[in-house]
């Protein structure tokens, strides 16, 4: 007698070795707390004010609240911060004590969260791969991604984010400069320039966005977060933390095709690139709702970003006054035509 025939249609899912598994557990713990402490989910859901100021505020603040209080126990037992610098605020700095402690704070959960995640996995002994929860992860740091990109790149582009030198700044000596104010001052003299960099986060922020140029999108990603952390290193401007774990994050969505993309540009191979796709669902009327909740995404970033930029540079009080630096002397000379 003969067995039941082979199916052969049916294709196992490859498993994953263990460290595999446990390093996703880690990175997908530490990214998602990223994403919640980032403040990115906001951008995403402006196209839902009720979701966005009702629904997510009080999920994110639970589901933050153990890297807050470690954030906190670290601070006055282990760091001895004391006074206003052990208290979160406002200052405009994202290189505070306290951020980098909360930082710190966030792979210690991570890790912890991982331990506990390995733990439970190994005892019931089910899951052996990742990969819908990997696709899922990483669209949602593209998306994220690209929303700081549009964010910071048409700040630049409709000359919000760099003031041109005012006449406090001309009057004052170059060698009184600060680093970072040296760096403002450069890129605020010449808005062509300013624009150009803009152009240069917003074409990559808009190649993440879609699957089928999401790695291009990422490639360029680390070539401009390359530039931005050197020049927050060099220039003492106080971003640094965010735009280096920015940076990480650009080379960590290119993970899924290194392997390809070294075969591409260095072993001169034609070969396919594969993004982690997230499945589509089974039922048609699903299917278009995933498809609607991705234009709205998408629809909202773009009018986020470009509204409250081009609000900014539409309501500037004196825009003729503002390139000093083009004009005679400091100040707007009206010649008359005496001689003629």
């Amino acid at each position: 007698m003969t067995g039941p025939p082979e199916n052969r249609n049916v294709i196992t899912a490859e498993v994953w070795p263990h460290w595999k598994r446990v390093a996703f557990r880690f990175v997908a713990l530490f990214w998602v707390g990223f994403l919640l402490r980032s403040g990115v989910l906001l951008a995403i859901t402006a196209f839902a004010p009720l979701l966005q100021h009702w629904l997510l505020p009080w999920p994110v603040r639970i589901l933050t609240w153990p890297v807050q209080a470690l954030t906190s126990l670290l601070a006055h037992h282990v760091f001895h911060l004391a006074g206003v610098a052990a208290v979160a605020h406002q200052t405009g700095s994202g290189d505070t004590a306290l951020a980098w402690i909360g930082m710190l704070a966030l792979v210690l959960v991570s890790w912890l969260g991982c331990v506990v995640w390995t733990t439970v996995a190994s005892v019931r002994g089910v899951r052996q791969e990742y990969r819908t929860l990997f696709a899922y992860l990483h669209l949602a740091l593209r998306i994220s991604l690209a929303a700081t990109l549009l964010g910071y790149g048409f700040s630049k582009v409709f000359d919000a984010q760099f003031s041109p030198p005012g006449l406090n700044t001309l009057n004052e000596r170059l060698g009184d400069f600060s680093p970072m104010g040296l760096l403002w001052t450069f890129m605020g003299y010449s808005i062509p320039y300013t624009v150009l960099s803009g152009v240069a986060e917003v074409i990559p922020g808009i190649l993440l966005l879609f699957r089928r140029t999401a790695t291009l999108g990422a490639l360029i990603s680390v070539a401009v977060f390359l530039n931005v952390v050197a020049l927050n290193f060099c220039y003492d401007v106080p971003v640094k933390l965010f735009s280096s774990t920015l940076l990480v994050l650009s080379m960590f969505l290119l993970l899924p095709d290194m392997g390809r993309l070294w075969s591409v540009f260095i072993q001169h191979r034609a070969v396919p690139l594969r993004t982690p796709t997230v499945p589509k669902p089974e039922r048609h009327r699903l299917r278009i709702a995933g498809y609607v909740l991705q234009a709205l995404v998408i629809a909202s970033l773009f009018y986020t970003t470009i509204s409250n930029n081009y609000h900014a540079w539409w309501t500037d009080p004196v825009p003729q006054q503002k390139h000093l630096l083009t004009q005679r002397g400091f100040h707007w000379v009206q010649e008359n035509p005496f001689n003629r």
